[in-house]
């Protein structure tokens, strides 16, 4: 690990928080101020810029914030960008900020991408997206990933990919309206003690979303669940 004289600023920030909180440090906290290289630089560029919507979209709340949670989470997204769909877990983000700390590989690209892709799922919303079950952080990464994918293609997801511009955006909002509904009517359905007739694609998206959304499996099965719903609606 590089020895970088840490700004002053980050050191008062750093125990501001401790003062601020009085409980013991989050894993990201801890990231923070352990590592300061091209990763690091990445995640927090972006953590600045996109903080005000990642508010406004009640995705995360200030405190939240605060405590650094959308810096995990940019970071979660641009370990995806970079090597695929990994497992969301300490070890893994860890060794990630280890991994490229000296360089961080095509990171203006990464940047680049990751401001059009957060822009293109704006676009598909519209001010609806706060009020969608999309703004929930176990749907928004597959969700993220799936639109990243036709895009710009994921590394080893084999999900086909299909060329959309700013116009076919009704139709890929109402593509994922029906996801959104689907989830609706199954949690009206299990909170009644009813049974409800699903295919069985989507009792194995609703499982994945329920249940242990953060391991790699259960993220690849809701991202390429996406990006056929997606693909679809463009066919049509």
């Amino acid at each position: 690990m590089r020895r970088i004289q840490v700004p002053d600023n980050e050191v008062y920030d750093l125990f501001a928080r401790i003062n601020t909180y009085s409980e013991k440090l989050k894993p990201q906290e801890l990231r923070n101020a352990k590592w300061f290289g091209d990763f690091k630089s990445s995640v927090y560029l972006l953590s600045k810029e996109f903080s005000t919507f990642f508010v406004e979209n009640k995705i995360f709340t200030p405190k939240l914030i605060l405590r650094m949670a959308e810096a995990e989470y940019i970071s979660e997204l641009l370990l995806a960008m970079q090597e695929g769909i990994r497992q969301g877990d300490r070890r893994t983000l860890d060794n990630c900020y280890k991994t490229y700390d000296d360089d961080f590989p095509s990171r203006k690209t990464h940047e680049k991408r990751f401001r059009e892709t957060i822009d293109t799922i704006k676009g598909i919303f519209g001010d609806d997206l706060p009020q969608s079950e999309f703004s929930a952080i176990r749907l928004l990464y597959p969700l993220f990933c799936a639109i990243y994918h036709l895009k710009y293609g994921l590394p080893r997801l084999r999900s086909t990919r299909k060329v959309f511009r700013a116009t076919d955006n009704p139709r890929l909002k109402s593509a994922l309206e029906t996801l959104d509904d689907l989830i609706t009517r199954i949690k009206e359905a299990e909170a009644d003690h009813e049974e409800i007739s699903l295919s069985s694609d989507d009792r194995k998206f609703y499982d994945a979303y329920s249940v242990h959304w953060v391991h790699a499996d259960k993220r690849t099965t809701l991202t390429e669940h996406i990006c056929k719903k997606l693909t679809k609606a463009l066919d049509e």
